[in-house]
C-alpha cells in the first residue's frame, strides 16, 4: 500500500511540476517580448538596412504567439499528457532559448560597441528569469541558458571580439555556471514544497479515514455497551436512561406515562426442552410483533432474559395504557412454529403509571416488578397496574 502511494505522489508531483512552468509561462513571455522589443527599438536604425534585425524579430513574435498558443491549449486540458506536454515545453524554450541565442550572435556581430552592450545586458536579464520561472522542468531551464548564452560566450571568448571586451568572455562563463546551479536548486526546492504538500494531502486524508474509522468504532462499542446482542433492544443500562429522560420530560410537561414489566411464561422450561436456540428464536419473533404492535414512540428493553419492558409516553388519554396490555397479551400468546414446532407461550405484565406509582427509576421498576409478579401468582397472561 505504501508502494501504491509513493508511486500515486510521484504521478502527481511529476504533473505538478509541468502544470508549475504552464502556469508561469504568461509572465516570462510578456517580459521576453518586452525585451525583444527594446532591442528592435534601440539597435532599429532610419535610412539604414535593418532586415537582420526585422527578421530576428519576426522570428522571436512567431515562436512567442506559437508558444503561447499551446499554454492555452494545456491549461484549458482537463488530464493532459504529462510526458508529451512536457517534451512540448522543452522544445518551446530551446526554440524561445534560440532566438536570444541570434540576438547574442548575428545581431551582436553587426552592431555597435553601444548596442553590444545593450543586448549583453538584455540577454543577462532575460536568462536571470530562467530559474524561478523554468526551474520546475529542469531539462528546459537547462537547454533555454544554453541556447541563450552560448553563441554569445562563444564570441566573447573565442572571436576577434575578446579583445573589446576583456573579461566578458570569463563574467559570461561564470554567470553561465551561477545559473546552472541556480535552476538545481530552485528545481529542488519547487519539487519538495510540491512534495510536502502532496504529503502533507496524503496524510490529512489518512487521518481523516482513521477519524471515521474510529467513530464508526466508538459508534459500535457505544452501541454494544446500550444495547442487547441478541435482540438488539435497549439493555438495563440504556433503559434505566431512557426511563430517566421519560420522568424528566414528564415533570416538565406535567405528563403522565406507563411502564409495562413483561415476563415470558414458563420461558426457562422451553429453553429446557427445545434448547436456547429455539429460545433464542423465539424471543426474537415474539419481539417482533411487539414492535408491530407499538408506536414507534414506545421505548422497547431487555432487561435479561425473558424480562421486557415498554415506556409509553404521550398518552393522551389513560385507556390507551391498559388496552395497550391487553393486546400485548393476545398477541403475545398466539402459537409460535419454529422447525415444526408450535409452542404457545404467555405473558405477566406488570404496570406502573407516572407520578402514582413512583418518581424515579427504582420506585417505577419495583413497583411494576411487583405487579408482574401478583399476575403470575394468579393465574399469568394477565396485566395489572400496580394500584
Amino acid at each position: 500500500m505504501n508502494i501504491n502511494i509513493q508511486d500515486d505522489n510521484s504521478s502527481k508531483i511529476r504533473s505538478a511540476l509541468v502544470a508549475h512552468v504552464y502556469q508561469l509561462i504568461h509572465f516570462g513571455h510578456l517580459a521576453s517580448l518586452f525585451c525583444a522589443t527594446i532591442i528592435l527599438i534601440g539597435i532599429y536604425q532610419p535610412h539604414e538596412n535593418n532586415t537582420l534585425l526585422i527578421s530576428w524579430y519576426i522570428f522571436y513574435l512567431i515562436i512567442f504567439i506559437v508558444r503561447t498558443i499551446f499554454a492555452k491549449i494545456y491549461l484549458k486540458l482537463k488530464n493532459p499528457n504529462v510526458i508529451l506536454w512536457k517534451n512540448l515545453f522543452i522544445i518551446g524554450t530551446l526554440l524561445g532559448g534560440l532566438t536570444w541565442g541570434l540576438a547574442g550572435s548575428l545581431l551582436f556581430i553587426e552592431t555597435t560597441t553601444a548596442y553590444q552592450m545593450l543586448i549583453i545586458l538584455v540577454i543577462a536579464g532575460v536568462t536571470a528569469g530562467a530559474p524561478p520561472l523554468l526551474s520546475a522542468n529542469l531539462p528546459s531551464a537547462f537547454v533555454f541558458i544554453t541556447t541563450a548564452l552560448a553563441p554569445l560566450i562563444f564570441l566573447l571568448c573565442f572571436s576577434e571580439l575578446r579583445s573589446d571586451y576583456p573579461f566578458f568572455g570569463l563574467a559570461a562563463i561564470c554567470y553561465y555556471l551561477y545559473l546552472m546551479v541556480l535552476c538545481v536548486r530552485s528545481h529542488d526546492i519547487i519539487k519538495n514544497s510540491i512534495s510536502l504538500k502532496f504529503e502533507n494531502d496524503t496524510l490529512i486524508t489518512h487521518i481523516s479515514q482513521t477519524k471515521n474509522e474510529l467513530e464508526i468504532i466508538n459508534k459500535k462499542l457505544t452501541h454494544a455497551a446500550t444495547h442487547d446482542p441478541l435482540t438488539n433492544l435497549a439493555n438495563r443500562s440504556l433503559f434505566e436512561h431512557n426511563l430517566t429522560k421519560a420522568i424528566e420530560r414528564a415533570k416538565k410537561r406535567n405528563a403522565i406515562f406507563a411502564l409495562l414489566y413483561i415476563d415470558l411464561d414458563n420461558f426457562k422450561e422451553i429453553n429446557d426442552a427445545y434448547g436456547h436456540h429455539v429460545g433464542d428464536e423465539l424471543l426474537l419473533q415474539l419481539i417482533e410483533r411487539i414492535r408491530k404492535n407499538t408506536r414507534q414512540t414506545d421505548l422497547v428493553s431487555r432487561l435479561g432474559g425473558d424480562e421486557l419492558t415498554i415506556i409509553l409516553e404521550n398518552i393522551n388519554h389513560p385507556e390507551i395504557i391498559p388496552m395497550t396490555a391487553n393486546r400485548l397479551c393476545n398477541i403475545l400468546s398466539e402459537p409460535v412454529t419454529i422447525h415444526n414446532d408450535t409452542i404457545v407461550v404467555t405473558a405477566s405484565i406488570g404496570i406502573s403509571v407516572y407520578p402514582n406509582d413512583g418518581k424515579d427509576v427504582e420506585t417505577l421498576l419495583k413497583n411494576a416488578d411487583k405487579a408482574m409478579y401478583y399476575v403470575k401468582e394468579h393465574g399469568r397472561n394477565n396485566f395489572r397496574f400496580n394500584s
